[in-house]
């Protein structure tokens, strides 16, 4: 069991310093929080002076919306196949007076 979350803390370890990396080529090129002891053991970086970027515009894609559950396959069906989106069958067809074909009233013919 020791094992195991040794094995999970290596791989947290390894995830965090990814981002960190991530951050500074996005950044200044300064660890953004120096690092993270706590995991990390001791930190050998200085403690910084500079205040941080601010790096709240990277997120700003990351929580777009998306829906909470699935569409059923009925409420897909109802919203396909709404009142509203029914074809209207045409009424104003009438002859053409000097070619004689089927036209709508307000569309000249061919």
């Amino acid at each position: 069991m020791s094992r195991l979350i040794s094995l999970y803390l290596r791989k947290l370890q390894c995830s965090i310093r990814n981002f960190d990396r991530w951050l500074q080529s996005i950044g200044s090129g300064q660890p953004p929080l120096g690092g993270i002891p706590a995991l990390a053991g001791v930190s050998n970086l200085p403690l910084q002076t500079q205040p941080l970027p601010d790096y709240s515009s990277i997120f700003d894609g990351i929580f777009w919306a998306v829906p909470k559950r699935r569409r059923s396959i009925q409420r897909n069906r109802t919203r396909r196949r709404a009142i509203e989106k029914k074809i209207v069958p045409v009424t104003d067809i009438i002859p053409c007076s000097e070619c004689g074909h089927p036209k709508r009233k307000e569309y000249l013919c061919r």
